[in-house]
């Protein structure tokens, strides 16, 4: 029995093949992963690189003519956060024409940038990525970025964490600079499976030349430990200067770390310091502690076949549609526990549009939602509020606002800790108590710059 219940799960896994298909249509959200890093540029104006990822699988596609066609169209749009200017907004399209989704250009990232002079001053960017043949799969990124003059004092730009950096054979390419072709990895995400080594690139300004100076590099885990150090000595003839490293990652367990670039004087005092979070997933390397397959299936083995079903119907933000639609074609408990089971450890390692998730801290916080947020015949994991408790954990700040002169009443949820901050804004528009997620900065949720209109 046994046996069967596996075969018969291993045999719903098995996806049918692209290349078998007139339309290949996916069944994940689309993901537009963005990251920037800023620049000197001159005296009035500082340089800002936008950088993108797509994945192939998470595009449409259509089958003509002997090929695949798809593509991504990226909208962006740069505003005086003060005045309301609107001093970029372009669109940009990246076609893909191809024969073989079987080939290695199905199975990667692609990465574009793009870089814009910009005055001074405080900024809101909007990035809108759009499925170019289903207009309704779009992903938005919004975030708040500050231009400003690096004055005279020892100061660094962003730090741009990279897939590679090499001498650049051609001046025609958008990732050369400074004689150097530098490809960055927008997801920010390395590993065994991905990207082994994370290279980093920095410029340094107003340097004291022919002083001697020491570069550090520092990989701290998420408590704060560092984990892996490299110094060197340097000086520098230059007032500006770039310095460009690397360092693998394929030793660290599987989790978020921060990349700490320092520079320090002859005395060891630190002239300046810039970090930079990124993601390591190393399935074949837990962290201590971590559940692994073996404690997943002991945990399943006591519980219900009701109670199989709640736990993964709950477990459904993390879910792909193609595995919700195979677990309810499974009939019996046995094959639902193996489902499971192999659905938290393929949870836990993570996904192209998902980091790894726990399974026992995902289940505390749908406890914790139902405490909070059940209202009358409906769960508290179920409600707006808490699939973003669940997902994101307890925000950092939580700002209340009762119904006055005729408002709705509100919350604003800020994470200080999700893409460089996010905000999440729920209104009451039933009066009932049912708050509704109405407005979010975080990319991938909804994005409505005009929510307070819920309010009247």
């Amino acid at each position: 029995m046994r046996r069967f219940c596996t075969l018969f799960v291993l045999a719903l896994l098995l996806w049918p093949l692209p290349d078998q298909a007139q339309e290949i249509r996916p069944d994940r959200p689309l993901l537009l992963s963005v990251d920037y890093a800023r620049f000197h540029y001159d005296d009035q104006n500082g340089y800002l690189e936008l950088y993108f990822a797509f994945h192939p699988k998470l595009l449409t596609y259509r089958y003509a003519n002997g090929l695949y066609h798809g593509g991504l169209q990226i909208s962006t749009r740069i505003a005086n956060s003060e005045t309301g200017q609107v001093l970029v907004e372009e669109v940009s399209s990246y076609p893909i024409n191809q024969a073989d989704t079987s080939a290695a250009w199905y199975q990667y990232w692609i990465i574009t940038q793009a870089g814009f002079a910009l005055p001074f001053g405080q900024y809101q960017l909007q990035v809108v990525a759009i499925d170019s043949l289903a207009r309704t799969r779009t992903d938005t990124v919004a975030f708040a970025v500050l231009m400003q003059d690096f004055g005279e004092d020892t100061r660094a730009s962003d730090l741009q964490l990279c897939k590679s950096i090499s001498r650049a054979g051609s001046k025609n390419n958008v990732f050369v600079k400074n004689s150097l072709e530098v490809v960055p990895n927008p997801t920010l995400i390395y590993g065994m499976a991905s990207y082994p080594v994370m290279f980093s690139y920095i410029e340094m300004y107003n340097l004291l030349p022919d002083r001697p100076y020491t570069i550090r590099r520092q990989i701290l885990d998420a408590n704060g430990k560092v984990v892996r150090e490299v110094t060197r000595k340097k000086n520098y003839t230059r007032r500006n200067v770039v310095d460009i490293g690397s360092m693998p990652v394929t030793s660290f367990p599987s989790g978020r770390y921060r990349f700490k670039f320092s520079l320090l004087d002859e005395t060891g005092t630190e002239q300046m310091a810039v970090e930079k979070p990124f993601l390591v997933i190393n399935p074949k390397l837990q962290l201590t502690g971590a559940p692994d397959k073996r404690k997943i299936v002991a945990a399943l083995a006591a519980l219900s076949a009701s109670e199989l079903d709640h736990e993964f119907e709950t477990a459904g933000y993390v879910a792909t549609d193609q595995e919700k639609r195979l677990y309810q074609q499974l009939d019996n408990v046995a094959a639902k526990r193996e489902f499971l089971a192999d659905f938290w450890f393929r949870v836990m390692q993570g996904r192209i549009d998902v980091p790894p998730v726990n399974r026992r801290i995902y289940l505390q916080r749908v406890k914790m939602a139902d405490e909070k947020f059940t209202k009358f015949n409906r769960q508290g994991w179920a409600t707006d509020r808490g699939r973003v408790l669940i997902l994101y954990g307890e925000p950092d700040e939580v700002y209340r606002y009762p119904s006055e002169g005729g408002t709705k009443p509100y919350e604003v949820w800020r994470y200080y800790n999700i893409e460089k901050g996010a905000e999440f804004v729920f209104v009451d528009r039933t009066g009932y108590g049912d708050y509704e997620l109405v407005h979010s900065t975080k990319r991938g949720e909804l994005f409505d710059p005009n929510w307070e209109r819920y309010l009247r």
